[in-house]
C-alpha cells in the first residue's frame, strides 16, 4: 500500500459490514534499513513482479478456502448498534440512498 495505511479502507469495510484484511508485500527497505543498498526502479519492479505471483497464489487459496464454508462474523452486523439517527425522520429520498447498506435494519410493516 503506497502511503502505508489501510485505515480508510478498514473504516469503509466496517461501514459496509465486510470482513477486511490487509495483505502487505514489501518492495524495498530503503526507508528504515540504512545498510541496504540503493533502491532503483529496476530493483523495485523485479520485486513487484515476484510479489504479484505471491499475491495471485494467496488470492487463489483464499477464494478456495472461503468457498468451502459460509461463516458468520461480528463484522457482518457491525452497524446494528451504529445507527443512531431516527430513521423515521429521514426523507424517502435519503432512505433510498441509504437502503443498500441499511436495509436489513429498516423496520418493515
Amino acid at each position: 500500500i503506497i502511503g502505508m495505511t489501510a485505515s480508510s479502507e478498514a473504516r469503509l469495510a466496517r461501514e459496509a459490514e465486510l470482513s477486511f484484511a490487509c495483505v502487505g508485500l514489501i518492495t524495498d527497505y530503503d526507508a528504515w534499513r540504512p545498510h541496504e543498498g540503493s533502491v532503483t526502479s529496476g530493483s523495485i519492479l523485479k520485486v513487484l513482479n515476484k510479489n504479484s505471483g505471491y499475491a495471485q497464489a494467496f488470492a487463489e487459496e483464499l477464494i478456495r478456502q472461503l468457498g468451502q464454508d459460509q461463516f458468520e462474523s461480528p463484522h457482518h452486523s457491525a452497524m446494528r448498534r451504529g445507527i443512531c439517527s431516527n430513521l423515521a425522520a429521514l426523507s424517502e429520498a435519503r432512505l433510498a440512498e441509504l437502503r443498500p447498506i441499511i436495509e436489513k435494519y429498516l423496520k418493515r410493516p
